[in-house]
């Protein structure tokens, strides 16, 4: 028996259900939390790359001259920003104090392109930059800190950065550092200097230089005693389009209180695990790497954890050599985006099972959930193709299941299947949505399923968007009236 009913909404689209599972106080921590540099071991095309961070900002690359480059969201030729220390010292970047985070790389089907448990440190030493004056840096999640330390005796007057890749470099009404790329434009905060002296922290008033496309400091009178620090922050990098950078699109919890977030980094498909205070970032898995940014499609839309504190996420990828494991229910890429549900443990650095799921033109997995067995409900949409090939193979559903038919070609129709919890069999599966070929301006009209739940009773509770006012609904339901161009509904027990 299916169950449905629409929930009276206007709405142009559905992008609130893909992050259902973040919570405002819980990101605004992630995007305070420190950020480890991670070693290039090779995963990295540029051996001129010794170290980086995938901030939420921006990937901060420091290179073997010791220059430091920020790939800026937003520049659609991809262009990157360089900050080059002038008349530096020769310069040795190396890694600090070793870092919590072990980080996976799995690019690539096969077990001979993976690097995993990189090591990552907490800071980059940059060494003496000029005589007297050290520097190292430090990454959170939405900003770099630059520090330079000054020792007595030495002039910080030395200190000047060349920016490559700048319009132009100018200050802000309070004081803030503003690098204009032409499609992008980073920000740096106000510098903030001072002195420990009895070991209380003494300020010193500091304000940038600029000459050209090159910045310095200008420092009132201290103590040359003593050491002095100078901190420009890097606050803001906005004005994006290329979704480049680190972006969280779902989030949960393990036995353990620890916070699995995931989502985009870098053009590529990551989880990331941190601590229950989100202090400290434990580890870290990415995949699936996408030539370019952008598409709609490419990303992780949900996430669940297991008794055993296994991670399983959902999404959508365009990669045929996307990591599926041997044995699994679907090894091979059919349409032009399949979904996909993948299974990590619990260190983000094995991955336990992962398959494709869809085998039309567009399939995508938006929401998934696990009952007390541990199979996985996933549900999404499915595109039937424009085109009707003789060897055009349906999207799977099961025997005896309540909607089979793809519907017209054109036509998007949600989709909920199970599947055991080593992804090698498919339990389940049905089709939810309107059949026919009525269309607006040739559009054919959409049915998607966002999330699922199961009930206490053991029930399949899903919940979507339609554009189809002849979506089925059930006799006597709460509401059977389409009333705008998006509907939300709800639909229980959908599979058979």
């Amino acid at each position: 028996m299916l169950t449905c009913v629409f929930l009276y909404l206007l709405a142009e689209a559905a992008s609130g259900a893909v992050s259902k599972k973040t919570d405002p106080e819980l990101l605004s921590k992630v995007n305070r939390v420190a950020i480890s540099f991670v070693e290039n071991k090779g995963q990295l095309e540029d051996p001129n790359t010794l170290f980086y961070s995938n901030t939420f900002a921006s990937r901060v690359s420091v290179r073997r001259d010791g220059s430091i480059v920020y790939s800026l969201e937003g520049n659609r030729a991809g262009k990157e920003i360089q900050e080059t220390l002038s008349g530096a010292l020769r310069t040795r970047p190396s890694g600090g104090q070793r870092a919590i985070a072990k980080v996976s790389y799995f690019q690539g089907k096969g077990p001979e392109n993976w690097v995993t448990n990189i090591p990552t440190f907490s800071i980059v030493k940059m060494g003496e930059i000029y005589q007297g004056v050290s520097l190292t840096l430090q990454a959170c999640a939405n900003n770099v800190e630059k520090i330079f330390t000054v020792h007595p005796g030495a002039d910080p007057k030395k200190i000047r950065l060349h920016i490559d890749g700048s319009k132009t470099l100018r200050l802000t009404q309070i004081g803030e550092l503003e690098v204009d790329t032409g499609d992008a434009t980073m920000r740096f905060t106000k510098p903030v200097a001072y002195q420990l002296i009895e070991g209380r922290k003494t300020p010193v008033d500091v304000t940038y230089t600029l000459n050209g496309a090159s910045y310095g400091f200008k420092l009132a009178a201290y103590d040359q005693t003593k050491e002095l620090i100078i901190d420009p922050l890097i606050t803001a990098i906005f004005q994006g389009t290329t979704g480049a950078v680190t972006r969280p699109s779902c989030m949960a919890a393990d036995s353990q209180g620890n916070i699995y977030v995931a989502g985009k980094s870098d053009g590529q498909l990551a989880v990331f695990k941190f601590d229950s205070r989100l202090e400290k970032l434990l580890g870290s898995a990415l995949f699936d790497r996408m030539p370019y940014h952008g598409w709609l499609y490419h990303n992780i839309f949900d996430i669940a954890i297991d008794d055993q504190d296994a991670i399983y996420l959902a999404g959508g990828t365009m990669a045929s050599n996307f990591p599926v494991t041997e044995g699994a229910f679907d090894t091979e890429i059919a349409g032009e985006v399949d979904g996909f549900v993948i299974k990590f443990n619990a260190d983000l650095n094995t991955i336990l099972a992962s398959t494709f799921i869809g085998t039309r033109e567009v399939d995508v997995a938006f929401g998934l959930t696990l009952d007390s067995n541990d199979n996985v409900y996933v549900v999404g949409m499915t595109v039937n193709p424009e085109y009707q090939g003789d060897n055009l193979t349906p999207f799977p559903t099961s025997p005896g299941a309540y909607d089979t038919d793809p519907g017209e070609p054109g036509k998007t129709k949600a989709f909920i299947a199970r599947l055991d919890s080593e992804l090698k069999s498919l339990g389940a599966a049905t089709l939810l949505g309107y059949n026919g070929d009525e269309n607006r301006g040739d559009y054919r009209l959409q049915d998607i399923a966002y999330d699922v739940a199961i009930d206490a009773d053991g029930n399949v509770v899903i919940a979507g968007e339609t554009q189809s006012p002849r979506f089925p609904v059930s006799s006597n339901c709460a509401d059977a009236k389409f009333g705008g161009d998006w509907e939300s509904f709800m639909a229980h027990r959908g599979l058979a």
